[in-house]
């Protein structure tokens, strides 16, 4: 076992080493580099994606830079946007665009793919300085990272998640080196996280524990450091913090407030409740390793449960194995924290898979360095260790490659015939026919209400308070129809099929038009991950027949 495992002391800044070391980490480096822009680049070019939620935030950056606040709905002061970065840096590149939408994406999708490259980087030159498990760790690690398909398309599509990828990587660097001597490192870390998404707070909480079980510093240096972190950090958010709360009433965002479904109900029973979540960890934690909502069918499942067990088991139990490796296992605790939250999260609604990235960088890192060091723990294999450990590692990128492939495949296919040739043509449909005014209540917010550019009523609540207190007063998707009376309605089929099961909403709309891509889909034959597709493929409009109630609550409108 000595021979997989570092004699370096752990979390010490490299030794002196040969120049044949040196020119072989400068090899890796230039490999990676070559392979973090081009695998992206490739990506956003094949498929030319822009995942729905980054209109729902742009719209508010647009708005702002146009004078009508930073608002969805001008005149409702609602912050109906989560990632304060995601929201702010779109903003500054319309502006400088001179009011050019496709020029702000690609002015954002840059600094995103520079934040995805700086967090491979940082993690790859830990690695680099601590290849004790295994001399073909770094190159695993580039193969595994560049090829991670969620990771690799929520950066390249508006979301904020390589900002994420990139703060972890170096909160994970403070942990690693010492946050007792590297806590300016922690500090920004910390503060980019809270900046980044709401959810923050867990994952720093996340980076604190593991800091402290895998510390190379003395309790008291640790636990200082995290402090300062923490002091700067909270200090560095503050100026937003009053600012979200005096401009929309509320610090909390209203996404947040919409997408939480978790109630004191679910946590009074504390032994069902932990069994419950347990549960759901392992099956959130195979979807870390899958495609955009695979779980939706469409993929062999037996390629991508496999694999997904797989991975979430050696990330899993790592950290819990004796070892020298003190990076995987610090990596590997992280993982099974993060995985832990989104398993929390699994209870209230599903997981948003804009929201794995972040645990799967740790399994990642994982990945790359346990596959010798667990199997060396199994005596049979003897001297077959390594060839064993060989022919996994080539396998977990083979398949990580085609995965990749296929969801590219998929997202193609689904921004040409789902998003560009037929939401976005929902909402310049309704842009003409919708007067000022005149709300439009649906699921689907992104690509409608943003082509639209008309008053939103979307379900959960997103960027409308009032479903939000009736989703809170027992409220159903139909049943807030029925309360708000929205001028417009724009269900999918299943919706708009139980819609017409209630006879105050069959007597009081009148179906305007029907909307349908299966014959689209149909002339590609099979498609991976086609269920995911499938959702959106058919939508109804209606229009209310009677003189609708009035659609702006006084408790929404601006302050």
């Amino acid at each position: 076992m000595a021979l997989w495992f570092s004699s370096n002391t752990p979390g010490a800044l490299p030794q002196t080493r040969t120049s044949s070391t040196d020119q072989t980490a400068k090899w890796w480096i230039g490999l990676y580099l070559a392979l973090a822009l081009a695998v992206p680049l490739a990506y956003v070019l094949v498929t030319h994606h822009v995942w729905e939620d980054f209109l729902i935030t742009f719209r508010h950056s647009k708005n702002l830079v146009e004078g009508r606040g930073l608002v969805y709905n001008p005149g409702r002061r609602v912050q109906g946007f989560t990632s304060v970065i995601n929201v702010m840096l779109p903003a500054v590149f319309y502006a400088l665009s001179e009011g050019s939408d496709q020029a702000a994406l690609n002015l954002y999708r840059a600094v995103c793919l520079g934040a995805f490259v700086a967090g491979g980087w940082l993690l790859l030159r830990m690695i680099l300085r601590d290849r004790g498990v295994d001399r073909w760790s770094p190159l695993l690690f580039i193969l595994l990272y560049v090829t991670e398909c969620k990771t690799v398309a929520f950066t390249m599509n508006g979301q904020e998640s390589a900002f994420m990828v990139a703060f972890l990587s170096l909160g994970l660097a403070a942990d690693y080196w010492g946050v007792g001597r590297w806590w300016p490192w922690a500090a920004v870390s910390w503060t980019g996280l809270l900046y980044t998404r709401p959810d923050a707070p867990v994952y720093i909480a996340a980076l604190a524990l593991a800091g402290l079980v895998f510390r190379v510093e003395a309790g008291r240096a640790v636990a200082k450091g995290m402090l300062k972190a923490a002091l700067v950090a909270a200090v560095l958010f503050l100026p937003w913090f009053i600012f979200a709360w005096v401009y929309y009433g509320q610090p909390i965002p209203n996404t947040v407030l919409a997408k939480s479904r978790l109630t004191i109900q679910d946590v009074y029973d504390p032994a069902a409740f932990i069994t419950f979540v347990l549960s759901k960890y392992v099956v959130v934690s195979a979807w870390l390793f899958q495609p955009i909502y695979a779980y939706l069918g469409g993929w062999p499942d037996l390629l991508i449960d496999t694999y997904g067990l797989f991975c979430w088991v050696v990330c899993t139990m790592y950290w819990m194995v004796p070892s020298g490796d003190r990076l995987g296992r610090l990596a590997s605790l992280l993982f099974t924290l993060g995985a832990l939250y989104l398993s929390l999260v699994r209870v209230g609604s599903p997981v948003a898979p804009w929201y794995m990235p972040s645990a799967t960088l740790f399994g990642t890192v994982v990945l790359s360095r346990a596959l010798p060091a667990l199997l060396g723990r199994v005596r049979m294999l003897g001297r077959g260790v390594m060839p064993c450990a060989r022919v996994l590692q080539v396998g977990l990128v083979a398949v990580s490659v085609l995965l990749l492939v296929g969801q590219s495949y998929e997202i193609r296919i689904q921004q040409r015939e789902i998003e560009d040739n037929h939401r976005r043509l929902i909402g310049l449909y309704l842009h003409d026919v919708v007067k000022p005014g005149e709300a439009i209540y649906l699921e689907p917010l992104g690509y409608i209400g943003y082509y639209s550019d008309r008053l939103m009523l979307d379900w959960p609540g997103l960027v409308a308070p009032e479903v939000v207190r009736l989703r809170r007063e027992g409220a159903t998707q139909l049943t807030v129809i029925l309360k708000l009376k929205p001028a417009w309605l724009v269900l999918r089929s299943s919706e708009a099929v139980a819609a017409y099961q209630v006879p105050e909403i069959r007597n009081s709309y009148t179906r305007v038009r029907v909307y349908d891509a299966h014959a689209a889909l149909d002339k590609y034959g099979y498609i991976p991950g086609r269920g995911y597709l499938n959702i959106d493929t058919t939508f109804y409009v209606l229009r209310r027949i009677e003189p609708p109630a009035p659609t702006t609550s006084p408790s929404a409108v601006g302050h």
